[in-house]
């Protein structure tokens, strides 16, 4: 008995945080691979990929038009666990898309690219 006592004053005492160690990946980048940037589509169906980020479990992507500095628009801000995201783009535009790796404590900044549909 006096051991499970000791057992639960000890777990009091120790937060998730130390138990559950998450890698910092903030100091990481996501690197996009398609659409390149400044690309000219020649179809408003695109599919944007980016390679894996080591630790992260999802993935923020964000489109806007025409861009996040001046953006009229923001067409998407979605939270996915892939490496890739398929939307129809509906207006003949330019935008510009961003991504970032997450994991529960930690995220990398966006890595942003532009461009541009018929």
């Amino acid at each position: 008995m006096k051991k499970i006592y000791v057992l639960l004053v000890i777990m009091v005492f120790i937060s998730c945080d130390d138990i559950i160690d998450e890698v910092d990946i903030s100091n990481r980048s996501v690197e996009l691979l398609a659409p390149t940037d400044t690309a000219v589509l020649t179809s408003t169906d695109v599919n944007f990929t980016w390679s894996t980020v080591a630790d992260a479990n999802e993935y923020v992507i964000q489109i806007a038009i025409p861009d996040f500095t001046n953006s009229l628009q923001i067409v998407t801000d979605s939270t996915i666990n892939t490496t890739s995201f398929s939307t129809t783009l509906l207006a003949a535009s330019s935008y510009e898309w961003r991504v970032k790796a997450k994991n529960p404590n930690y995220e990398t900044g966006f890595s942003t690219r532009s461009l541009t549909t018929p």
